[in-house]
């Protein structure tokens, strides 16, 4: 019998007043974690002007998990060139990480990959 997948789940909302936002990105992902026989063991939850990507990033690198997942591709970052940061950081470390949106697209894959082109040829620059 092959060992559980250990995942982290990534939660983000802009405003901290709608911790329902949280629960319902939460529980998405511990679904999708659950049919697919992972365990969840750690979440991040990055509300308003508290980011926590950066410590994400950081266990990544160091393969505290096997996979991170969130509810979709912006909940990790609406800037492209951070969330290719973190499949870069992924891959090198062997960590997996999907999104549930679209069927749990692994966006360190090839498929993954065309995902976040496509979503740099849609980002729109902040002014």
């Amino acid at each position: 019998m092959s060992e559980q997948k250990r995942l982290a789940v990534y939660t983000s909302t802009a405003h901290a007043g709608n911790p329902v936002a949280l629960d319902l990105q939460r529980a998405q992902c511990e679904r999708w974690a659950e049919a697919r026989g992972m365990q969840v063991v750690k979440l991040y939850e990055s509300v308003g002007d508290t980011d926590v990507y950066l410590d994400l990033l950081g266990d990544v690198a160091r393969g505290e998990f096997d996979a991170v997942v969130a509810s979709e591709v912006e909940k990790y970052s609406r800037r492209y060139a951070r969330v290719v940061a973190l499949t870069d950081v992924a891959r090198s470390a062997g960590v997996s990480v999907h999104i549930v949106a679209g069927g749990g697209t692994d966006l360190t894959s090839s498929a993954g990959s065309t995902t976040l082109e496509l979503m740099a040829r849609m980002e729109v620059p902040r002014r």
